[in-house]
């Protein structure tokens, strides 16, 4: 199905700006997420529907010229050609007509005129028919007689080859309506042609010859010559070299008649013999839907799958049809996961003791799956599986829909797809849910097992290993099915899981005594970016590197664009001791996504960086979206070789000294956006001045329903040229921010500006009140503590050290024991335990093998506890110590 605009501004607003921008992998897995049940999107469809945004402004269709319309009499006077001369060609009518070859062959199409070619063959005489006739009946008589007969004759064949085209079939065509079988008859005695013969006799060929007469005129023989054909060739010697060519290969079948056949079924016959090789290709429509069983990135053959084969094996062994048999699966061990392969097939060999039912599954020369299944008589299955529909859902339950139970699967490492997502809601115990039915039964009963991973209260992996118990009355499912999920579609049918009995039912089917073991995830290898979000004032004192930090975000919040082109001239004005800021450029833009950074520096002195170092001038410089420079503000000649070289939306830093006192007024040609007071020096960046527009005020509120929408949706379509200022005051916790973020990156909404007044200010003009701060063009200006400023991304500072009452040791990274750190604990003396607990006081304490093998992550946590507070510290459980009463243990 084909994006459509609006799925196309979907997918501009999954991108982000600034430095919240997404990849395209990410934006793909997002829309994916969004709408699982649609095709998913490539990543190059997300980087056209952005480069076609940052070149035209929106992402609607080019609109289309079509195709011109045949007129009637055209048509009629194609429709006559055709029935004047039915032998005319496409090519013929269109030259005649001087009309299009497409239209003329579309025309042809839309009355139903064929193009039926002429079928070539033999001219036969009168008594052709009884000489065959006659031959036959002799071969069959001498056939009968003798045995021998055949091996003694000499199979020969001719060919005769026209040295030019005695019809053309390719340009010989009939147009009609039907099918007239129109057949004309060839000569085969043409002139100019070269007959080949040979023959076969027992196991030698014998020839070919070229002749340039006829072969079937008998014109050797009345010359009086009767040729010796095999005294052309040398004696064979039997047997004969290896070198000697087969003649098999020359020997063609000739299937002009269909013949009965028997089919052997390998399937049957190797399932009644308790044995069957199931072949499983992701690529084959039967088993296309295994795709989406998707755990921790691998693409992993279901364990209900499994015992679908199984199963299968079983049914075909007795007859049975597969929906109609009531199975038992008992003791059920999975050794080991089977990852899918995208090209190339798994083989599965399935064996099935015909005493005692004991099965195994093999793939390659170890066991996968091993247990025991039997059938059982519909009258022996009420024991084991309730019809009841059970209360699903109540009112005084929250109902998880089916995007929160796959957000929270997906967050352990489950990604599911297609026909695995077939979990449509439950309660959040995961006692009761409800699952739709596709007749499916490997998808379903895997979505069954899905409940009870739900019910562990643990963000690790668990893949089953062991169940008990599988009863399935598959025939008593279906009517239970018929007889109460009428509806169109597929039924959601009730389902419960006993946390308590170890029990999932649903149906037909019930599952007892799920064992479910956790494995290691796969390591992330990119390291996450730890940020805070905070108020910067616009003026104010900040790092360097934070400084550069927020003047980077403001200007690519600003510019709207992925494309860095940063120089900095570094001169005499350039204070020694201080380090280039594009070299910290560079790394504010690492942290960004979709940045495409071109950094420069112009310096006559060579520098020690990997960033390009030329020796130019300013001037030489254009569409640079920023330029970073000293002592700006002093230097005019600089600043109008730095405008320069700017783009439109250009920015300008200056470093200058560190008592540099910040004018109030504005340079005629540029203005002053923020001021960072360092410990070396200030930065100032400036931006050029803006021309001045119409400003349209909107004010954004909570209290009234939406009603600013209809008026922000007006502006943006009819006020294209106006400054579009959203606003809103006393409201702390409003989304404006957001909202705003979103708009800018939708058609024409480069305009819109936001004015956020955080502060409670009564009975103001905010449009008096904010007139210098909006006259800087800025897209965002937030008032805060009674200065202007903005929001921005920060680094999180190092951890620091605290002395605590309670402390634990833990590797903060799984598997490395170099990182094994102490850390603030959540225990103190005035902690407050229930009856079964006790506080005790840790003098001394050891680690052991287990605390090894936990910390390097060969055994999860979850052998431990599994209680999901109490995962995050399992070491040290060798100790010494004392309780409350001071009566010491250990």
């Amino acid at each position: 199905m084909p994006l459509n605009e609006r799925d196309r501004i979907e997918i501009l607003m999954m991108i982000g700006v600034g430095d919240r921008m997404r990849t395209q992998q990410e934006v793909c897995r997002l829309f994916h997420e969004m709408h699982p049940d649609r095709e998913p999107v490539s990543q190059s469809t997300v980087s056209r529907i952005e480069r076609k945004y940052r070149e035209l402004g929106h992402v609607r269709d080019a609109p289309r010229q079509g195709r011109p319309k045949i007129n009637e009499n055209v048509q009629q006077d194609v429709i006559l050609s055709a029935l004047e001369n039915p032998h005319c060609t496409v090519r013929q009518v269109s030259r005649d007509l001087n009309i299009g070859k497409s239209s003329v062959s579309n025309i042809f199409k839309k009355v139903k005129y064929h193009p039926y070619r002429v079928r070539l063959i033999h001219e036969l005489a009168e008594d052709d028919f009884d000489r065959r006739t006659e031959f036959c009946e002799y071969m069959m008589d001498h056939n009968n007689q003798n045995n021998g007969f055949i091996a003694n004759i000499l199979f020969s064949d001719e060919a005769t080859f026209f040295l030019n085209g005695h019809v053309n079939r390719q340009d010989t065509r009939y147009w009609s309506q039907e099918n007239p079988h129109w057949m004309q008859e060839y000569h085969t005695q043409h002139p100019q042609k070269v007959n080949v013969w040979a023959g076969i006799v027992r196991n030698r060929i014998v020839g070919p010859y070229f002749f340039d007469e006829n072969l079937t005129g008998a014109f050797l023989y009345e010359c009086g010559f009767n040729p010796q054909i095999s005294k052309l060739y040398s004696t064979v010697n039997l047997p004969v070299s290896r070198g000697t060519e087969m003649i098999s290969p020359f020997i063609k079948w000739k299937h002009t008649r269909k013949m009965f056949v028997p089919r052997y079924d390998q399937d049957l016959n190797e399932a009644q013999h308790g044995a069957r090789v199931v072949k499983i290709q992701v690529a084959d429509q039967e088993w296309s839907y295994v795709e989406g069983h998707v755990v921790d990135g691998r693409n992993l053959f279901p364990a209900t799958g499994y015992l679908y084969l199984v199963w299968e094996t079983l049914a075909l062994k007795k007859y049975v049809p597969l929906n109609i048999m009531n199975v038992v699966f008992e003791n059920c061990k999975f050794m080991r996961a089977t990852a899918l392969m995208t090209k190339g097939h798994l083989q599965f060999n399935i064996m099935i003791q015909k005493s005692t039912g004991n099965f195994e599954i093999v793939e390659g020369d170890s066991p996968v799956v091993t247990g025991r299944i039997y059938e059982i008589e519909e009258e022996q299955q009420t024991e084991s599986v309730s019809y009841d529909l059970p209360g699903v859902l109540k009112s005084e339950a929250l109902p998880l829909t089916s995007k929160d139970i796959y957000k929270e699967l997906r967050l352990r490492g489950y990604h599911y797809k297609g026909a695995f997502r077939a979990l449509q809601e439950c309660d959040v115990s995961a006692a009761k849910g409800r699952i739709k039915w596709e007749e499916n039964w490997v998808t379903f009963m895997d979505n069954m097992l899905q409940m009870a991973i739900l019910q562990e209260d643990s963000r690790l992996l668990y893949v089953p290993t062991f169940v008990r118990k599988i009863a399935i009355n598959a025939k008593g499912h279906m009517d239970w099915i018929s007889a109460n999920f009428k509806e169109q579609g597929p039924p959601n049918l009730p389902v419960s899981n006993n946390y308590m009995a170890g029990v999932i039912s649903c149906g037909g089917i019930q599952i007892n005594g799920l064992i479910a073991s956790s494995i290691n995830r796969r390591k992330i290898l990119a390291e996450p970016i730890l940020e805070s979000y905070k108020f910067i004032p616009n003026f104010t004192t900040l790092d360097v590197n934070q400084s550069v930090r927020v003047n980077i975000q403001l200007i690519l919040e600003n510019a709207l664009s992925y494309k860095v082109k940063a120089l900095e001239l570094i001169d005499e004005f350039t204070a020694k001791d201080v380090p280039p800021l594009t070299t910290i450029i560079q790394s504010v833009l690492k942290d960004l996504p979709l940045t495409q950074p071109y950094l420069k520096i112009l310096s006559k002195s060579p520098l020690d960086t990997d960033i390009e170092v030329e020796d130019k001038k300013l001037n030489n410089e254009t569409n640079c979206l920023l330029v970073v420079a000293s002592n700006v503000s002093e230097r005019p000649e600089i600043m109008e070789e730095a405008l320069t070289a700017l783009a439109e939306n250009g920015f300008i830093i200056s470093r200058e000294s560190p008592d540099y006192n910040v004018p109030t007024g504005d340079h005629p040609k540029v203005t002053i956006i923020t001021a960072h007071r360092t410990a070396a020096e200030t930065v100032l960046l400036f931006r050029k001045k803006p021309k001045r527009k119409t400003q349209t005020f909107i004010r954004i509120s909570s209290s009234d329903q939406f009603s600013w929408m209809t008026r922000v949706k007006e502006a943006i379509k009819n006020k294209v040229d106006d400054d579009i200022v959203l606003y809103t005051e006393n409201e702390p916790n409003s989304g404006l921010i957001g909202l705003v973020n979103c708009l800018r990156r939708e058609p024409n909404g480069k305009n819109i500006k936001c004015v956020f007044v955080m502060d409670e200010i009564k009975q103001i003009n905010l449009k008096t009140f904010s007139e210098t701060q909006l006259n800087k063009n800025m897209a965002f200006n937030v008032y805060k503590n009674g200065q202007w400023g903005t929001y921005r991304h920060l680094l999180l500072n190092g951890t620091n050290v605290v002395e605590r009452e309670h402390c634990f040791v833990n590797p903060l990274v799984r598997g490395d024991l170099s990182s094994l750190t102490w850390l603030e604990g959540s225990l103190n003396y005035s902690t407050a335990l229930t009856s079964e607990k006790e506080l005790i006081y840790v003098y001394y304490s050891a680690l052991n093998f287990r605390d090894v093998m936990t910390a390097m992550g060969k055994v999860n946590v979850d052998v431990i506890t599994t209680d999901r507070r109490e995962q995050e510290y399992v070491q040290g459980f060798e100790f010494s110590g004392r309780n409350s009463r001071y009566v010491y243990t250990h």
